[in-house]
């Protein structure tokens, strides 16, 4: 991957979402230590921060990192993704206007909010690069999903474009995507662990012991996602696995009868409803 020596990567709040991706980034084992910077509200948190990631410069104080940041190499970039409630979003962005990095690239994970309504916090700082990203929870891993908003990907270096992918991979779409890139990475996953646990249980409920069951749930997951990634055609493969008339058919009937799709549908559906009801 390019280098990425003279570029930070900071997180303003280590929540939940801002924990996942930092452990992607040290699980790559490919972002040099004394780069990466994280600032949260409690000196628990601190705490634990520098328990599990001893190599971070960690801080209760957002001016502190900022000021940290700002005394690194002049010709060093810096990433600052904010991981906060949206209401703390624009608070934080009008608290330290003045003291983000030259030429910052500031990134919400700010759920629902636009980059419009946050950034006229941030007028009069042309020179900073405003914009979102969307991740799910599987980035700890290295193997998650992203969304960054198109208007300010334009600006990203490519050095800048493979610390994210560090993560996972990287989509690049309109901002009134979001919404439905939010359901089906972000949420959707819940949806699919429901099948998995549905499957592990209906495994026990046939005779097989709990380690066998979840074997056989962790299997059908990574065996499956391997076929469609030779071959993205599920129709395809349904077909080379069911014979008609016979008794894996008559199981997908029963999922047919009770109408399995459009129950998926609608649970995604109820949770963009749910988004654009948050916002209004």
């Amino acid at each position: 991957m390019a280098n990425v020596e003279k570029i930070n990567l900071a997180f303003i709040g280590a929540g939940k979402l801002s924990k996942t991706l930092l452990a992607g980034i040290v699980l790559s084992g490919k972002f040099p230590q004394g780069q990466l910077f994280a600032s949260v509200r409690t000196q628990e948190s601190l705490k634990l921060l520098r328990e599990g990631w001893p190599e971070i410069f960690a801080s209760t104080s957002n001016s502190d990192l900022l000021k940290k940041l700002s005394t690194q190499d002049s010709s060093s970039r810096s990433i600052i993704l904010i991981g906060v409630k949206p209401y703390d979003l624009k608070e934080i962005l009008r608290a330290h206007k003045d003291e983000f990095p030259k030429n910052a690239l500031i990134l919400s994970l700010a759920a629902g909010m636009e980059t419009m309504e946050f950034s006229k916090e941030l007028v009069g700082r042309d020179d900073l690069r405003i914009g979102r990203l969307m991740a799910n929870t599987a980035c700890s891993t290295g193997k998650g999903l992203m969304a960054l908003d198109s208007k300010v990907a334009v600006s990203l270096g490519n050095a800048e474009k493979n610390i994210l992918k560090l993560m996972g991979t990287l989509s690049v779409i309109d901002e009134k995507e979001f919404d439905a890139f939010t359901v089906m990475a972000a949420s959707a996953p819940a949806f699919m662990l429901e099948w998995v646990r549905g499957m592990k249980n209906a495994s026990i409920k046939l005779g097989l012991d709990e380690k066998s069951a979840q074997d056989i749930a962790l299997g059908l997951m990574a065996g499956t996602q391997a076929q469609l990634s030779e071959n993205f055609s599920p129709e395809d493969l349904i077909k080379q696995i069911a014979t008609p008339g016979g008794m894996t058919a008559e199981g997908l009937d029963v999922l047919k009868n009770e109408n399995l799709e459009k129950t998926i549908q609608s649970a995604a559906s109820a949770r963009f409803q749910k988004a654009k009801a948050w916002k209004s």
